[in-house]
């Protein structure tokens, strides 16, 4: 939506722009820099969210709430939203929405790896090198992290833990499987079974 703002604008539409937090006008200038500013935080609270595996869970904490005494100078207020991630505040509160848990695996977390494969697949060379810093808003230049190497971590854990290898023709889906070309062992890369569960499906983050 940034690169459509950019090319598309026209004068009117700043009728729509969200004001700041002291009631004044936006500009397209500032939208773009929110949006940029989206997509860091973005990387940044999936870094601090996700498993070694890549696994996420259905919610996780941001917080960084602007107070009613807040005028601010922009978009947004001061803050580091994924301090305390996954979880919300020093109190570790947690929250949850659509019927789907928070700390666990479901609907809303299986569209995670889908929506970084599509910005990686977009915007290859932004996502693939995004700013990253640490717990306490410093730019950490140890840590690297974007679309490549979060879906690289998806990938080996299918690499690593699977049955077969899906890189290969056949090998994963066959006809004498029960059912018949079932996936099941593309899925031990992420079965939680209890006697022998796959690594890295679980986290503190």
């Amino acid at each position: 939506f940034r690169d459509f703002a950019r090319s598309r604008w026209r004068p009117h539409f700043a009728n729509y722009l969200p004001k700041h937090v002291n009631s004044q006008p936006s500009t397209l200038e500032e939208l773009l820099v929110a949006f940029d500013g989206a997509v860091t935080s973005g990387y940044n609270i999936l870094y601090y969210s996700s498993c070694n595996s890549g696994a996420v869970s259905n919610w996780v904490g941001v917080g960084a709430a602007c107070g009613v005494n807040d005028t601010g100078s922009g978009l947004n207020c001061e803050g580091i939203p994924w301090k305390y991630t996954p979880y919300v505040g020093t109190e570790k509160e947690t929250c949850n929405s659509s019927g789907t848990a928070f700390g666990q695996f479901g609907a809303d977390a299986s569209r995670a790896p889908w929506r970084i494969a599509m910005d990686h697949v977009l915007y290859r060379n932004e996502s693939r090198v995004v700013t990253m810093y640490d717990r306490d808003g410093r730019v950490d230049e140890s840590i690297t992290f974007g679309s490549q190497e979060y879906l690289n971590r998806i990938a080996g854990q299918y690499v690593r833990h699977s049955m077969c290898n899906g890189g290969k023709a056949g090998d994963c889906l066959t006809a004498d499987s029960k059912p018949a070309y079932s996936p099941w062992k593309l899925a031990t890369a992420w079965d939680l079974d209890e006697t022998d569960p796959a690594p890295d499906l679980t986290c503190d983050g």
